[in-house]
Protein backbone atom coordinates (compact mmCIF):
# COMPACT_ATOMS: atom_id res chain seq x y z
CA UNK A 1 0.00 0.00 0.00
CA UNK A 2 1.58 3.41 -0.99
CA UNK A 3 2.21 5.94 1.69
CA UNK A 4 0.29 8.90 1.37
CA UNK A 5 0.98 12.96 1.33
CA UNK A 6 -0.72 14.28 3.93
CA UNK A 7 -2.58 17.84 3.62
CA UNK A 8 -0.36 19.93 5.15
CA UNK A 9 3.51 17.55 5.37
CA UNK A 10 3.78 13.99 4.50
CA UNK A 11 4.12 12.63 7.89
CA UNK A 12 1.34 10.29 9.99
CA UNK A 13 -1.30 12.57 10.88
CA UNK A 14 -1.28 12.31 14.94
CA UNK A 15 -4.55 12.28 17.32
CA UNK A 16 -5.34 14.76 20.24
CA UNK A 17 -6.10 12.81 23.48
CA UNK A 18 -9.38 12.06 24.44
CA UNK A 19 -10.85 14.26 26.93
CA UNK A 20 -13.50 13.14 29.93
CA UNK A 21 -16.28 12.80 27.17
CA UNK A 22 -14.25 10.18 25.03
CA UNK A 23 -14.38 12.32 22.04
CA UNK A 24 -10.83 14.31 21.05
CA UNK A 25 -10.16 17.44 23.37
CA UNK A 26 -10.67 20.42 20.85
CA UNK A 27 -7.91 22.69 20.45
CA UNK A 28 -7.99 26.49 21.04
CA UNK A 29 -7.33 26.55 16.57
CA UNK A 30 -11.37 24.57 16.51
CA UNK A 31 -12.52 26.83 18.99
CA UNK A 32 -11.28 29.96 17.26
CA UNK A 33 -12.38 29.11 13.82
CA UNK A 34 -16.13 27.75 15.14
CA UNK A 35 -15.83 31.49 16.88
CA UNK A 36 -15.09 32.91 13.31
CA UNK A 37 -17.83 30.93 11.82
CA UNK A 38 -20.30 31.75 14.04
CA UNK A 39 -19.75 35.56 12.83
CA UNK A 40 -19.70 34.38 9.34
CA UNK A 41 -20.54 31.33 8.67
CA UNK A 42 -19.45 31.06 4.75
CA UNK A 43 -15.99 32.40 5.51
CA UNK A 44 -14.05 30.29 3.26
CA UNK A 45 -10.49 30.37 4.96
CA UNK A 46 -11.97 29.76 8.09
CA UNK A 47 -13.88 26.63 6.69
CA UNK A 48 -10.39 25.66 5.05
CA UNK A 49 -8.59 25.89 8.08
CA UNK A 50 -11.35 24.56 10.39
CA UNK A 51 -11.55 20.91 8.14
CA UNK A 52 -7.65 20.90 8.12
CA UNK A 53 -7.80 20.93 11.50
CA UNK A 54 -9.97 18.22 12.01
CA UNK A 55 -8.23 16.20 9.45
CA UNK A 56 -5.30 16.46 11.89
CA UNK A 57 -7.24 15.44 14.51
CA UNK A 58 -8.34 12.44 13.17
CA UNK A 59 -11.81 13.20 12.09
CA UNK A 60 -12.12 13.03 9.08
CA UNK A 61 -15.85 12.95 8.55
CA UNK A 62 -15.94 16.55 10.31
CA UNK A 63 -12.99 17.37 7.80
CA UNK A 64 -14.93 16.64 4.79
CA UNK A 65 -18.44 18.44 5.77
CA UNK A 66 -16.27 21.43 6.00
CA UNK A 67 -13.72 21.28 3.56
CA UNK A 68 -16.72 20.76 1.17
CA UNK A 69 -18.20 24.17 1.80
CA UNK A 70 -14.41 25.43 1.64
CA UNK A 71 -14.47 23.55 -2.18
CA UNK A 72 -17.50 25.35 -3.24
CA UNK A 73 -16.54 28.76 -2.32
CA UNK A 74 -12.87 28.92 -3.09
CA UNK A 75 -13.46 26.53 -6.62
CA UNK A 76 -9.52 27.24 -7.81
CA UNK A 77 -7.76 26.36 -4.96
CA UNK A 78 -5.39 23.37 -4.90
CA UNK A 79 -4.90 23.39 -1.71
CA UNK A 80 -8.42 23.38 -0.62
CA UNK A 81 -8.93 20.47 -3.34
CA UNK A 82 -6.25 18.24 -1.95
CA UNK A 83 -7.32 18.19 1.43
CA UNK A 84 -10.65 17.61 0.87
CA UNK A 85 -9.75 14.30 -1.52
CA UNK A 86 -7.46 13.79 1.80
CA UNK A 87 -10.55 13.29 3.80
CA UNK A 88 -12.10 11.69 1.36
CA UNK A 89 -9.45 8.97 1.15
CA UNK A 90 -9.38 8.90 5.06
CA UNK A 91 -13.22 7.93 4.19
CA UNK A 92 -12.45 5.35 2.05
CA UNK A 93 -14.34 7.04 -0.50
CA UNK A 94 -11.40 6.57 -3.15
CA UNK A 95 -13.03 7.51 -6.10
CA UNK A 96 -13.63 10.79 -5.26
CA UNK A 97 -10.51 11.09 -3.70
CA UNK A 98 -9.49 10.25 -6.82
CA UNK A 99 -11.16 13.28 -8.82
CA UNK A 100 -10.83 15.57 -6.51
CA UNK A 101 -6.94 15.13 -6.63
CA UNK A 102 -6.97 15.15 -10.17
CA UNK A 103 -8.78 19.02 -9.47
CA UNK A 104 -5.98 19.83 -7.06
CA UNK A 105 -3.44 18.32 -9.86
CA UNK A 106 -5.20 20.34 -13.20
CA UNK A 107 -5.00 23.68 -10.86
CA UNK A 108 -1.22 23.07 -9.90
CA UNK A 109 0.38 20.90 -12.18
CA UNK A 110 3.61 21.37 -10.67
CA UNK A 111 2.63 20.20 -7.46
CA UNK A 112 4.06 16.53 -6.95
CA UNK A 113 2.36 15.54 -3.83
CA UNK A 114 -1.24 16.03 -6.00
CA UNK A 115 -0.39 12.92 -8.29
CA UNK A 116 1.20 10.68 -5.51
CA UNK A 117 -2.41 11.01 -3.98
CA UNK A 118 -4.13 9.70 -7.20
CA UNK A 119 -1.46 6.47 -6.93
CA UNK A 120 -2.26 6.66 -3.32
CA UNK A 121 -5.94 5.68 -3.95
CA UNK A 122 -4.93 3.41 -6.31
CA UNK A 123 -2.92 1.57 -4.35
CA UNK A 124 -6.01 1.36 -1.50
CA UNK A 125 -7.88 0.00 -4.37
CA UNK A 126 -5.14 -2.60 -4.70
CA UNK A 127 -4.71 -1.35 -8.34
CA UNK A 128 -0.78 -1.89 -7.97
CA UNK A 129 0.12 -2.36 -11.63
CA UNK A 130 -1.60 0.75 -12.55
CA UNK A 131 0.06 2.83 -9.22
CA UNK A 132 3.79 1.43 -10.56
CA UNK A 133 2.97 2.79 -13.83
CA UNK A 134 2.01 6.69 -12.69
CA UNK A 135 4.96 6.39 -9.85
CA UNK A 136 7.40 5.89 -12.75
CA UNK A 137 6.32 8.70 -14.09
CA UNK A 138 6.15 10.72 -11.49
CA UNK A 139 9.77 9.25 -10.67
CA UNK A 140 11.10 10.48 -13.83
CA UNK A 141 9.35 13.77 -13.54
CA UNK A 142 10.71 14.35 -10.01
CA UNK A 143 13.79 12.17 -9.25
CA UNK A 144 14.63 14.17 -5.82
CA UNK A 145 11.36 13.50 -3.98
CA UNK A 146 12.39 10.63 -1.74
CA UNK A 147 8.59 9.48 -1.13
CA UNK A 148 8.05 8.99 -4.73
CA UNK A 149 10.61 6.67 -4.62
CA UNK A 150 9.33 4.53 -0.80
CA UNK A 151 5.81 4.57 -3.03
CA UNK A 152 7.35 2.81 -5.87
CA UNK A 153 9.09 0.36 -3.76
CA UNK A 154 5.63 -0.17 -1.78
CA UNK A 155 3.93 -0.88 -4.93
CA UNK A 156 6.59 -3.28 -6.63
CA UNK A 157 6.79 -5.29 -2.95
CA UNK A 158 2.88 -5.78 -3.00
CA UNK A 159 3.06 -7.55 -6.42
CA UNK A 160 5.75 -9.49 -4.93
CA UNK A 161 8.28 -8.14 -6.80
CA UNK A 162 10.81 -7.53 -3.31
CA UNK A 163 14.07 -7.96 -5.81
CA UNK A 164 12.67 -4.84 -7.82
CA UNK A 165 11.58 -2.87 -4.85
CA UNK A 166 14.55 -2.96 -2.80
CA UNK A 167 16.69 -0.23 -5.08
CA UNK A 168 13.99 1.99 -5.11
CA UNK A 169 13.80 2.06 -1.04
CA UNK A 170 17.61 2.57 -1.35
CA UNK A 171 17.29 5.61 -3.71
CA UNK A 172 14.72 7.01 -0.91
CA UNK A 173 17.29 6.49 1.68
CA UNK A 174 19.77 8.21 -0.73
CA UNK A 175 17.61 11.16 -1.10
CA UNK A 176 16.77 11.27 2.88
CA UNK A 177 19.68 9.53 4.89
CA UNK A 178 17.96 10.19 7.92
CA UNK A 179 14.17 8.88 6.89
CA UNK A 180 13.81 5.98 9.46
CA UNK A 181 10.55 4.85 7.42
CA UNK A 182 12.72 3.96 4.04
CA UNK A 183 16.12 2.51 6.54
CA UNK A 184 13.11 -0.14 7.62
CA UNK A 185 11.57 -0.71 4.52
CA UNK A 186 15.32 -1.26 3.28
CA UNK A 187 15.13 -3.92 5.72
CA UNK A 188 11.88 -5.19 5.23
CA UNK A 189 12.72 -5.91 1.28
CA UNK A 190 16.12 -7.63 2.56
CA UNK A 191 14.31 -9.93 5.77
CA UNK A 192 12.28 -10.62 2.73
CA UNK A 193 14.96 -11.85 0.43
CA UNK A 194 16.22 -13.70 3.33
CA UNK A 195 19.55 -11.65 3.19
CA UNK A 196 18.63 -11.68 7.52
CA UNK A 197 22.48 -10.28 8.22
CA UNK A 198 21.86 -7.26 6.10
CA UNK A 199 18.33 -6.72 7.33
CA UNK A 200 19.24 -7.19 11.09
CA UNK A 201 22.14 -4.26 10.14
CA UNK A 202 19.23 -2.07 8.77
CA UNK A 203 16.85 -2.10 11.79
CA UNK A 204 19.60 -1.51 14.41
CA UNK A 205 20.66 1.64 12.46
CA UNK A 206 16.99 2.31 12.77
CA UNK A 207 16.91 1.97 16.38
CA UNK A 208 20.28 3.44 16.92
CA UNK A 209 18.81 7.08 15.24
CA UNK A 210 15.59 6.86 17.24
CA UNK A 211 15.54 4.24 20.14
CA UNK A 212 11.38 5.02 19.80
CA UNK A 213 11.01 3.80 16.65
CA UNK A 214 8.72 0.98 17.07
CA UNK A 215 8.72 -0.82 14.18
CA UNK A 216 12.34 -1.13 13.45
CA UNK A 217 12.57 -2.93 16.90
CA UNK A 218 9.54 -5.13 15.90
CA UNK A 219 11.25 -5.87 12.79
CA UNK A 220 14.48 -6.78 14.61
CA UNK A 221 12.36 -9.26 16.79
CA UNK A 222 11.27 -11.13 13.59
CA UNK A 223 14.43 -11.22 11.75
CA UNK A 224 16.15 -12.49 15.29
CA UNK A 225 13.41 -15.11 15.66
CA UNK A 226 13.87 -16.04 11.82
CA UNK A 227 17.93 -16.47 12.47
CA UNK A 228 17.28 -19.05 15.28
CA UNK A 229 18.75 -16.35 18.27
CA UNK A 230 15.20 -17.08 20.34
CA UNK A 231 16.43 -16.20 23.22
CA UNK A 232 16.90 -12.95 22.29
CA UNK A 233 14.51 -12.31 19.99
CA UNK A 234 13.06 -12.51 23.64
CA UNK A 235 14.46 -9.75 25.23
CA UNK A 236 13.83 -7.48 22.17
CA UNK A 237 10.34 -8.02 22.99
CA UNK A 238 10.24 -7.70 26.66
CA UNK A 239 11.87 -4.38 26.05
CA UNK A 240 9.09 -3.47 23.42
CA UNK A 241 6.82 -4.53 25.95
CA UNK A 242 8.45 -2.32 28.78
CA UNK A 243 7.96 0.53 26.56
CA UNK A 244 4.61 0.03 25.07
CA UNK A 245 2.69 -2.54 27.34
CA UNK A 246 -0.38 -2.67 24.91
CA UNK A 247 1.62 -3.78 22.03
CA UNK A 248 -0.14 -7.07 20.47
CA UNK A 249 2.57 -7.51 17.87
CA UNK A 250 5.09 -7.69 20.64
CA UNK A 251 3.55 -10.27 22.80
CA UNK A 252 2.49 -12.18 19.45
CA UNK A 253 6.66 -12.55 19.05
CA UNK A 254 7.35 -13.13 22.39
CA UNK A 255 5.09 -16.08 22.54
CA UNK A 256 7.21 -17.32 18.86
CA UNK A 257 10.33 -16.80 20.91
CA UNK A 258 9.01 -18.53 23.81
CA UNK A 259 7.48 -21.76 22.23
CA UNK A 260 11.04 -22.31 20.00
CA UNK A 261 12.58 -22.72 23.78
CA UNK A 262 10.29 -24.93 24.59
Amino acid sequence: MCRPAAPIACAPISRKASGPNGRADLSPPVEAYLRALALAPDHPEALNLLGTVWLQLGDASQAARYLERAAQKLRNHAGVASNLAHAYCELGRYDQARETYRKASRLDPHNPYYPMGIVNCLGMQGKQGEAELRLRELANRFPGISLIWLNLGHALRDQRRLDDALPCYLKALEIEPRSLDARNDVGRALHGLFRLAEAEAAYRACIAMDPDYLPARYNLASVVIDAGRFSEAEEICRDIIRRDPAAAQAHGFLAAALGHQG
